[in-house]
């Protein structure tokens, strides 16, 4: 479905980045790598972010790191 929508609006970008041996994804790539080669420069950027302490540590590091201001991230 997400497919779909994409196909249907070139504003939409679909990335299958899932845990798992998935022929679809990439099992090594993390959700805010993507998200770092989509958006390189995080400067005028909020983040909204869920997930295990770990991976939100490891992404607001990662974000900072391309601009994201300190307080941007959530």
């Amino acid at each position: 479905e997400m497919r779909s929508l994409a196909q249907k609006d070139q504003r939409l970008h679909f990335h299958a980045i899932i845990s798992g041996n998935v022929s679809t994804a990439d099992p090594q790539k993390l959700v805010h790598h993507q998200v770092l080669q989509d958006f390189p420069d995080l400067s005028r950027s909020r983040v909204y972010l869920c997930g295990p302490l770990a991976m939100q540590e490891a992404a607001k590091a990662d974000f900072i790191a391309a601009g994201l201001p300190e307080a941007a991230f959530n």
